[in-house]
């Protein structure tokens, strides 16, 4: 019955995921220059503060290569943008959190810098339960489609998770995931995503400090150009003081949008 039941799950799964997966394959291995940058997309992104420290989580069973469109853009702008190292993304359990807690103070201590987080569906649940416990090593948080409000594992993609990671959340695991960070957090969420709908990645006012829509499927997310737009002015506000940890939470309004 087990295995049953793992195969329906899987099936499932699977069929959510198609319509949007083929996008990701898509993205990754479209024609790039040698140093891996595509030249359509670099053209429209303003230049941030240099030198800013980036760290990059991929989603669930993702990897560094699914981030690297969005890896590229951030370094042509001359952030410092970093790989997570650690394989494929396979749960939020204790081993993968401390080497994550590891990766980001060693980039502390190479950069000088507190680190942006930036979290691609599970890599941005992820990111938000770092800050809460290293707030000092992190300069803020921005989350690309992550499930962090509401009730996550009520979603499809829930049962895929707990199938792949063999973890059942409890109801404090819950509620805490909608506790907001101690640092400047911000939601990008978009409409578009069948994977994650955006009541649960857009949050409350209590649980983000800023939220901004998207034009994208799940899977673009790494990939999509606005996304790099968006991201990097977030990183910008976050370094400028423009988004701050007790700030106002605009929804849709400058100076991130």
């Amino acid at each position: 019955m087990e295995l049953r039941r793992g195969k329906g799950i899987m099936f499932e799964a699977a069929g959510l995921l198609a319509s949007e997966v083929g996008i990701l394959i898509r993205n990754l291995i479209q024609p790039r220059r040698a140093n891996g940058r595509n030249p359509k997309r670099s053209a429209e992104l303003p230049k941030p503060a240099a030198g800013t420290p980036v760290l990059l989580i991929p989603g669930l069973m993702a990897d560094d290569a699914s981030m690297r469109p969005l890896r590229a853009e951030l370094r042509l702008r001359g952030h410092r943008a970093y790989k997570w190292k650690l394989g494929r993304n396979r749960g939020a359990d204790m081993p993968t959190m401390q080497s994550l807690s590891r990766r980001i103070r060693k980039i502390f201590r190479r950069t000088g810098e507190p680190v942006v987080l930036v979290g691609w569906s599970l890599g941005g649940l992820m990111a938000r339960e770092l800050a809460k416990r290293d707030p000092r090593h992190i300069a803020g948080v921005i989350t690309l489609g992550s499930p962090f409000s509401g009730n996550p594992d009520l979603l499809p993609v829930a049962r895929y998770y707990r199938w792949v990671t063999r973890r059942v959340a409890d109801a404090d695991t819950l509620a805490a995931l909608r506790m907001k960070p101690p640092v400047p957090t911000l939601a990008i969420w978009s409409a578009r995503d069948v994977i994650v709908p955006q009541h649960t990645a857009m949050g409350e006012a209590a649980e983000v400090d800023a939220s901004v829509e998207a034009r994208c499927l799940h899977m673009q997310y790494p990939a999509d150009p606005e996304i790099a737009l968006l991201v990097n002015r977030a990183v910008r506000a976050i370094l400028s003081g423009e988004l701050a940890a007790e700030g106002e939470r605009p929804s849709d309004g400058p100076p991130l949008r």
